[in-house]
């Protein structure tokens, strides 16, 4: 299924709507914990569920576990898709 503009957010609303920094998105998106799109600019773009993903980072890491940790658990849910509920439930059992 192509993205449509609608459906992608550039790194500065997903980091206002994610209260987290651009240097931080960055580094999430550097050690594999979200993922980017790339325009035909190489400007990049983030599809919308990549908002749950980092408020899932926040809370884990609030609760003390490590970015290898989270990465670990991150790697349940399935990349290139929206997470179903039933991907949300595994990751939450996990």
């Amino acid at each position: 299924m192509k993205k449509t503009a609608q459906d992608l957010l550039s790194i500065g609303a997903i980091t206002k709507r994610s209260g987290l920094s651009i240097p931080t998105i960055q580094f999430y998106e550097e050690k594999g914990l979200i993922y980017s799109i790339r325009t035909n600019g190489k400007q990049r773009r983030y599809v919308r569920h990549m908002l749950k993903r980092l408020a899932l980072i926040k809370v884990a890491q609030k609760v003390g576990l490590s970015l290898q940790e989270i990465q670990q658990a991150l790697a349940i849910l399935p990349e290139g898709k929206v997470p179903t509920r039933t991907d949300w439930q595994k990751l939450s059992r996990a």
